[in-house]
């Protein structure tokens, strides 16, 4: 099945890279969906709305700094246990005003940023944070279907994927589950999710590993156990954290309340 779907897709479209147009519209139709959805549910007011949630609020800006530690201890605490384990990594040669450039240019290279943050967590999250009255459940369920959502690269020999599918939906399940403690902590804002999501992509497009299977088992178990704290933190203090709901949460902008 996977042959035929490649075969029959390379020969449609041509080699599939992710400068490829057909590639670029698959992922950004998540954000494209998500926005007609929105404009149908606010209208303009509605799209303003969840563009001002790309703005964070000065009480929020803690945020920042917590999810940049947590990146960089994932990353260097990834490199560490593959060199313990003596895994094959890329040579570092460059210096560090070029592998700062190179982090910058992943934010612009990673379609996945802003193709699917309208969709998957501006729309969806909300939306089943409503339907099941839970962020856990939504959490997961909106990590599954992000990943599923990218199993054609899987399936297209062009693109040389060398990480397991099944520790990719695990990998953004643990991460939107995460996340969905800060999207509802910051009333909605989307840019601590795009900020998070570009910093766990860095570490291996700038070259300090590859992206491989134990690369992945890591940050499962990173995402997993941020999540474990902010839960039970949550509980420890008996913090009320109010769900942000479809389509409540496009009603006011900056993640108002």
């Amino acid at each position: 099945m996977a042959v035929a779907f490649f075969v029959f897709g390379e020969a449609l479209f041509g080699e599939l890279t992710n400068y490829h147009p057909a590639i670029i519209f698959a992922l950004y139709a998540p954000s494209i969906a998500g926005l007609i959805v929105i404009y149908r549910a606010g209208k303009l007011s509605g799209l303003k709305n969840i563009l001002l949630k790309l703005i964070p609020q000065k009480r929020h800006l803690y945020w920042f700094p917590i999810l940049f530690f947590m990146s960089a201890a994932s990353v260097a605490i990834t490199r560490i246990i593959l060199i313990w384990l003596e895994v094959d990594l890329p040579q570092l040669d460059a210096t560090f005003f070029e592998l700062v450039i190179s982090t910058l240019f992943v934010f612009i290279e990673e379609y996945g940023l802003i193709g699917g943050i309208f969709g998957w967590i501006g729309f969806m999250l909300p939306y089943m944070q409503k339907k099941l009255n839970s962020n856990i459940f939504a959490g997961l369920i909106t990590g599954l279907v992000f990943a599923i959502w990218t199993l054609p690269a899987y399936l297209i020999s062009s693109y040389e994927i060398n990480t397991s599918f099944l520790l990719y939906c695990l990998q953004m399940m643990s991460f939107v589950l995460f996340h969905s403690y800060v999207f509802n902590v910051t009333k909605g804002n989307l840019s601590f999710f795009l900020f998070s999501f570009w910093m766990s992509a860095t570490g291996g497009m700038i070259g300090l590993y590859y992206h491989e299977p134990p690369v992945q088992i890591i940050q499962i178990a990173v995402y997993t156990v941020a999540f474990v704290v902010v839960h039970v933190v949550s509980k420890a203090k008996k913090a009320h954290i109010k769900l942000q709901t479809f389509p409540e949460c496009i009603e006011q902008g900056r993640g108002a309340s």
